[in-house]
């Protein structure tokens, strides 16, 4: 059995992150115009899907190149005391759906490469729990580089419909759920090939039902 995390909003309480990440740009004078104008620095298109990257040091740099009253020094040195330590973001329910299982079955994919994403797995202390992380921007092919034995049972989750699509081209046979938070402010519909469900004690759950002779 392998099981294929998501990060953002499935592990990772992303909303309530960005609402103090936020706050770190607004704290050093950065106004919510500039902030939201400097956010995305690439849009990706795969067939028909769109999806955007995020660079904080683009951002960073594109706020102190607009406007020249913004210490980059002094953000960026604030920025990464606050990326150091991000365990209060992971939410609850993760630790609760790993319990008893190995770490060589768990594998964690993300989309949206370079130093940002990896800043963020880092200080959210999960990173030890897995035993491969890919970041990157295709999920397929880092689907692909875990080199996971299709015959086995796998089980792949991730809060975006979208990109469990792209994940099942190369990973057809695996067990997709897709994750909708109570909270959740994705309105996407989840497709009939995936199974919805609310939370991760519900995912682990889920798992024990299907592979019942794998279960700790």
């Amino acid at each position: 059995m392998k099981i294929i995390f998501d990060f953002d909003d499935t592990i990772f309480d992303t909303q309530n992150f960005k609402v103090e990440f936020e706050g770190i740009f607004y704290s050093m004078g950065v106004s919510k115009e500039l902030y939201r104008e400097t956010y995305y620095s690439t849009k990706v298109v795969r067939g028909n899907k769109v999806f955007y990257k995020y660079s904080l040091q683009n951002q960073l740099e594109a706020i102190a190149r607009i406007n020249k009253q913004i210490n980059l020094e002094q953000l960026t040195g604030k920025m990464d005391v606050f990326l150091s330590d991000l365990k209060r973001f992971v939410f609850e329910d993760f630790y609760q759906a790993i319990t008893g299982l190995n770490k060589e079955d768990l594998f964690l994919i993300s989309f949206g490469g370079g130093d940002f994403k990896k800043k963020k797995i880092e200080g959210s202390g999960v990173a030890k729990y897995f035993s491969q992380i890919k970041t990157g921007d295709d999920k397929s092919e880092m689907a692909k580089e875990l080199l996971l034995d299709p015959g086995e049972k796998i089980f792949v989750i991730d809060d975006k419909p979208a990109q469990l699509e792209v994940i099942r081209e190369v990973l057809p046979k695996a067990n997709f759920f897709r994750l909708r938070r109570f909270n959740s402010k994705n309105t996407e519909a989840t497709p009939m090939a995936f199974t919805e469900i609310s939370n991760l004690s519900e995912f682990r759950a889920q798992i024990e039902k299907i592979n019942p002779q794998k279960s700790p």
